[in-house]
């Protein structure tokens, strides 16, 4: 399909998975039909049906989606095509802390995602801080599968400031790539900004 004069945004370009992204088009023909196609992750190509709105008589059109791992949104009225743009999903990530004896604290991260999801990392890293700009790793754990989709990991720190993270292949199905992911498993990690 040619490209046209069709633009396309979306808001907002960042969710958790199944967060409602509303798609929004201008420059369509004025009452003309617009359709929008879906390309999951891993971005074969593959454009599927996501739906459809009737331009207004100013050529603007918007439809909502929900999308379930980052997926590339295109719309089309007539021979025209909006160039592909990228909504990123996020696994949903909820934090609960346990105290536990000698003022230590249980750190519980559940990550959850579509029922397919998956991760190429095990290993989740607890870092706590060692200075005023740097972070030790403190605790590596084993991500473990709950359910499908549902994964979980646990350390017993000392300290309320935590950062925690896993490292996966970049890019991947969930979430925009991060400056400073290939570190994360380091013993230890340099703060900036």
């Amino acid at each position: 399909v040619a490209a046209g004069p069709l633009r396309l945004a979306i808001t907002p370009a960042d969710v958790r998975t199944g967060g409602r992204v509303a798609l929004g088009v201008g420059g369509a023909p004025g009452r003309g039909t617009v359709r929008f196609e879906a390309d999951p992750w891993p971005f074969d190509g593959v454009w599927t049906p996501a739906g459809e709105a009737t331009a207004t008589a100013y050529g603007d059109a918007a439809l909502s989606v929900r999308p379930d791992r980052n997926t590339r949104y295109r719309a089309l009225s007539g021979e025209a095509a909006t160039a592909p743009r990228t909504a990123y999903a996020e696994l949903a990530v909820t934090v609960d802390r346990q105290r536990v004896a000698g003022g230590r604290f249980r750190e519980i991260v559940t990550m959850t995602g579509p029922a397919d999801a998956a991760l190429a990392s095990r290993t989740m890293h607890f870092y706590v801080p060692a200075g005023r700009r740097t972070l030790r790793r403190a605790r590596s754990a084993a991500i473990r599968t709950l359910a499908p989709g549902r994964f979980r990991a646990s350390a017993v720190l000392r300290g309320r400031r935590v950062l925690f993270c896993y490292r996966e292949p970049s890019p991947d199905a969930f979430g925009r790539p991060v400056a400073g992911d290939d570190d994360c498993g380091a013993r230890r990690l340099r703060v900036t900004g």
